[in-house]
């Protein structure tokens, strides 16, 4: 059968209960309708089957749009598809399996068709839960990051441990002012440690600012390559 499109790729992963997601909310699937009861009730004149879906909006890939954090804020829908596609190196990982993991020792033996990654370091940044993952990610594996960067964000669960993990790390964490999740003693606690042991640790609080960021977006996003261009030159004060 001739088809208009070449190849499908398909992005979709598996869902089922007890799946992962940030917050810990409830994930499960049950049965509403079953094949062997509506034989019954119908006296074999209907099969059907059904499900219920219980999953919070956080789980599995997705994106945060400005709604989440700000009431009347745009929605998915608002969002051009253009913004969300950006200049990257591609990293050829098809020797993993269908759903396997993708672990950091495969970005280090990336197949890159856009030119070496300058060190062989990346910079690892995000928003709220993206920054806390990323200072998770860069404390596991200090090795393969330049710079980490959250805004806002926190290392979960600190430890003295992890907090050294990102020395010789840049680290660039900014806030808002009137951020509701009240993130500012944490973030600034982590900061000054590092400071303390001669890294670049930046912490700052964006006047005015509620947990979205304003002054990082759109145009103002060049100030975050500006620590990544610090980064450049050393991360030790």
């Amino acid at each position: 059968m001739q088809t208009p499109f070449k190849e499908i790729v398909d992005l979709g992963h598996e869902y089922f209960n007890g799946m992962l997601n940030i917050g810990g909310s409830m994930v499960a699937f049950w049965p509403l309708e079953e094949h062997d009861h509506f034989r019954l009730i119908t006296g074999g004149k209907l099969s059907m089957e059904g499900r219920m879906i219980l999953m919070p909006e956080h789980c599995g890939t997705h994106i945060d749009v400005p709604r989440h954090f700000v009431k009347g804020g745009a929605d998915v829908n608002a969002i051009p598809l253009e913004t969300l596609i950006l200049p990257g190196n591609l990293l050829d990982l098809s020797y993993k399996k269908n759903g396997e993991a993708i672990s950091a020792a495969d970005l280090e033996r990336r197949n890159s068709g856009c030119g070496k990654i300058e060190g062989g370091k990346f910079h690892i940044a995000g928003p709220s839960n993206g920054g806390i993952a990323a200072m998770h990610v860069a404390a596991a594996n200090p090795q393969y990051f330049r710079s980490v960067t959250a805004f806002p964000g926190y290392l979960w669960e600190p430890t003295t441990a992890k907090l050294q993990a990102l020395s010789k790390i840049c680290v660039f964490m900014y806030v808002g002012e009137n951020d509701e999740y009240r993130w500012h003693d944490e973030m600034k606690r982590e900061a000054e440690f590092l400071r303390s042991k001669g890294d670049v640790a930046r912490y700052t609080v964006e006047k005015g600012q509620p947990h979205r960021l304003e002054t990082l977006a759109g145009e103002h996003a060049s100030r975050l390559f500006d620590g990544f261009e610090q980064a450049r030159k050393g991360c030790s004060s």
